[in-house]
């Protein structure tokens, strides 16, 4: 409850006039998030399912309020090369995902599509700077000369399940679930603490977002409330639809083995892609595609480990709290036996947040759970502080 009102009293304070990176969000990519009737589960994961698709439609609707020109997606599934991070460089790309691929699809759609364009004009730009700053990043296009490739560069799961919810938001703000699927009377599970459990600096932002989101029409403060209650900037038909452009990063194939060693360079590829971005007469959001710790289940492909509760403790805590050594020093010490995918793209992320002036940045972690052998998280970031 707390973290929907929290999240309504972001979505209310974006502005729309300033042109810097603005914000972001950190989403799941596991299919069972797209349709939860489709998970075969026990009640508690298919009830913690559940409740991940419905904060990841949350998501989506707090990265459309934030009303970006461009939003940079960092991938950890996308097209990779072994050392550098790889900028796509064609003016599209698309791809789908076959739920039966991953769990018996029974309730329709079965696959899921997305597509969006590329602005290849500023990944040309953005990797000239990345590399004149020191960064090892390069550019990738294909089916064409560099930047103009005939066809789309090829999307998956990593990009696809998380622009699904992304493009709804764009589509229907006010779109609610798929059809037949209903939304239980209880509220959506949060892992945020307390007041008596945050700094000072947080009790008083959450108290002042809670009375924000109480003086919101359709706001509510009973645990019965509806993501459709979530107030949204007012869109046009003939914008809805539009998506913005894309720039999309993707990690290169050594953070399978050395995320961990990787850890400076990719705070350093933040503080760079922040120096470039924030420049730009642009409004800027970074959306992070990544899934926790994938060894919770010892049936599932990676087996089991203790540290993925440590792992996945310590990622709530830093999206909790914006508490950089939780990320850095506890996740960081448990990730190998762990097995994140979304670790780099988090540390990628907290290098930008390093750049942001700490009285402007408000997060909210919005759901965790881990109905599968995987943990996932919906968490927004907010860099505008009170305007």
């Amino acid at each position: 409850m707390a973290a929907l009102l929290c999240l309504v009293a972001l979505v209310c304070l974006c502005p729309s006039i300033s042109a810097y990176i603005v914000g972001g969000a950190v989403m799941p990519h596991g299919a069972l998030t797209l349709d939860p009737r489709n998970f075969n589960g026990s009640d508690n994961a298919t009830e913690s399912a559940n409740s991940l698709h419905y904060s990841a439609l949350a998501t989506g609707r707090f990265v459309q309020s934030l009303e970006a020109d461009i939003i940079l997606l960092l991938t950890p599934h996308g097209l990779a090369l072994p050392e550098p991070f790889v900028l796509y460089n064609n003016p599209s790309a698309a791809g789908n995902v076959d739920l039966n691929s991953w769990l018996p699809c029974t309730f329709a759609p079965c696959t899921y599509n997305a597509s969006v364009q590329l602005d290849t004009h500023l990944t040309k730009r953005l990797a000239a700077a990345l590399v004149a700053s020191g960064n090892n990043v390069t550019t990738l296009s294909g089916f064409g000369p560099p930047g103009e490739g005939s066809l789309p560069m090829p999307l998956a799961w990593g990009e696809v399940i998380p622009l699904y919810f992304i493009q709804r938001a764009y589509n229907d703000p006010d779109r609610e679930a798929q059809p037949g699927m209903q939304r239980t009377q209880k509220p959506l599970h949060s892992q945020q603490e307390g007041p008596q459990q945050q700094p000072q600096r947080r009790r008083r932002l959450g108290r002042r977002l809670a009375a924000q989101a109480q003086s919101q029409p359709g706001s509510s403060s009973n645990s019965g409330i509806r993501l459709s209650e979530v107030q949204h900037p007012a869109t046009t038909a003939s914008d809805s639809t539009a998506l913005p452009n894309f720039l999309l990063l993707s990690m290169p194939s050594r953070r399978y083995q050395h995320s961990v060693s990787m850890v400076p360079e990719l705070l350093a590829l933040g503080k760079a892609l922040f120096a470039y971005l924030d420049s730009l007469d642009a409004r800027i959001a970074v959306l992070v595609s990544g899934d926790l710790a994938h060894t919770w289940d010892s049936a599932g492909p990676y087996g089991f480990s203790e540290q993925a509760a440590q792992f996945d403790a310590a990622v709530l805590q830093w999206a909790r709290d914006l508490d950089r050594d939780a990320l850095l020093k506890a996740a960081a010490k448990s990730v190998g036996e762990a097995k994140s995918c979304g670790f780099p793209g988090m540390v990628v992320l907290q290098g930008i947040l390093d750049q942001v002036k700490p009285d402007n940045m408000h997060s909210v972690l919005l759901e965790y759970g881990h109905p599968s052998y995987y943990g996932m998280m919906c968490a927004v970031f907010d860099f505008q502080g009170d305007a």
